[in-house]
């Protein structure tokens, strides 16, 4: 999948090869490769990743799934801050009652790109309080992200939002 503008998927500001919203997403027995989500578009508050979760209103999974050679190639906007891009990215409504929550287990992800300022190559949690990611046995490798980046290279949390990380490598 080649996912870009202008030709990517666009829904309200949002772009990137799968966008998932609504519902908790369920993913199992997956592999995920050599994807690209492109987001770049010239304005300030893009967002994007190769699966892209925003207001699931509950708890999306993803077990024994690869992610290999995926990349978020021009993930950032003109002023280059877009704050919201990886290869998977979960995101609560602001003000939702029930928060976005991702569980990823006997995952693998390896060689994954990222070219954003404040994007990571692997998981991106949170943007509003209370956003958690449950990550056991599950493997990150290779991951390259651009190095101006300001996010860590496979996992990052923001403020307010938790990981819960068990037997990981």
């Amino acid at each position: 999948v080649k996912s870009s503008t202008p030709a990517g998927k666009n829904l309200t500001g949002l772009r990137g090869a799968v966008i998932y919203s609504s519902s908790p997403l369920t993913v199992r027995n997956t592999e995920f490769r050599a994807n690209t989500a492109g987001i770049y578009t010239g304005l300030m508050g893009a967002m994007g990743g190769v699966i892209y979760i925003y207001k699931s209103k509950g708890k999306s999974s993803f077990e024994n799934c690869l992610f290999l050679g995926n990349s978020c190639e021009h993930c950032y906007t003109i002023d280059e801050n877009t704050k919201e891009a990886g290869v998977i990215v979960v995101r609560s409504e602001d003000g939702n009652v029930t928060k976005d929550s991702i569980d990823v287990v006997n995952c693998t992800f390896a060689y994954n790109f990222t070219d954003g300022k404040i994007t990571s190559a692997g998981i991106d949690v949170g943007s509003y309080d209370g956003t958690t990611a449950n990550i056991k046995n599950t493997i990150f490798y290779g991951a390259k992200k651009s190095r101006d980046s300001e996010k860590g290279r496979d996992i990052w949390v923001s403020s307010g939002c938790t990981a819960n990380i068990d037997y990981c490598l």
